[in-house]
């Protein structure tokens, strides 16, 4: 059975995805392009507010030159 996620935290990965595609738009860069050592698929699922790991989080967050505590400040 998949756990359901709480209204409240579903808002909140929506608005990490919607920050995370807006840095990547801003750079003009597709899913495919950004090397940030996370699978495109990985990312499109980030972006889509669909459950991601800490450590991709990191990653995404390395190769954009934000600072994790950035990403979270805007929950």
């Amino acid at each position: 059975m998949k756990k359901q996620i709480s209204p409240d935290h579903k808002k909140k990965l929506d608005d990490i995805a919607c920050y995370l595609r807006e840095l990547r738009l801003n750079e003009n860069l597709r899913q495919k392009e950004v090397e940030a050592g996370v699978h495109p698929n990985t990312l499109s699922r980030m972006e889509n507010s669909k459950n991601f790991t800490l450590i991709t989080l990191f990653e995404i967050c390395d190769f954009y030159g934000i600072q994790p505590s950035e990403l979270l400040s805007i929950i």
